[in-house]
């Protein structure tokens, strides 16, 4: 028995197709730029900015804050991103792009710098950093894995 295919269905799952390859690549063009932002910092994660400054400077300014303080930030970023990608996860919804992650990360990668313990904490932000855009990369590759059923895709 033939079956009949709808020209209109095709479209849609064209569009679909084309959303979800357009979703990763935005998603791995800000993966490579993490990872030569990451690259940066990796070199820079020695350089003391504080011992730059004349001493009046560093009166002004006074201590840097404690890393405690980016940690418990960091990690809280890092909950609050990861739980609503895996609910997508294992709820087979649509992966959506939510917001720019590649902002916050540098901005860890900054209060660490600010603060001189980008050294000790360099690898946390990566860590985070890459799991954050694997989950997403998984929700996308997952969706798009996902079985068309009568003829309509799974949206």
């Amino acid at each position: 028995m033939k079956k009949h295919t709808d020209p209109n269905n095709k479209k849609t799952l064209r569009e679909k197709d084309d959303s979800l390859v357009s979703l990763s690549r935005k998603g791995l063009l800000e993966l490579l730029q993490f990872l030569l932002i990451s690259a940066c910092a990796f070199t820079l994660q020695d350089f003391n900015l504080f011992a730059t400054f004349p001493e009046h400077v560093k009166e002004i300014l006074g201590c840097p804050p404690p890393a405690i303080l980016t940690n418990i930030a960091l990690t809280i970023y890092c909950i609050s991103v990861m739980i609503p990608q895996c609910i997508s996860l294992a709820s087979d919804s649509r992966p959506i792009r939510t917001h720019n992650h590649l902002a916050y990360l540098v901005t860890f990668y900054l209060f660490y710098f600010i603060s001189n313990a980008l050294a000790a904490n360099f690898v946390g932000v990566l860590v985070v950093g890459l799991i954050i855009y694997g989950l997403s990369q998984l929700s996308i590759w997952a969706h798009a894995c996902r079985p068309v059923e009568d003829g309509n895709p799974a949206v």
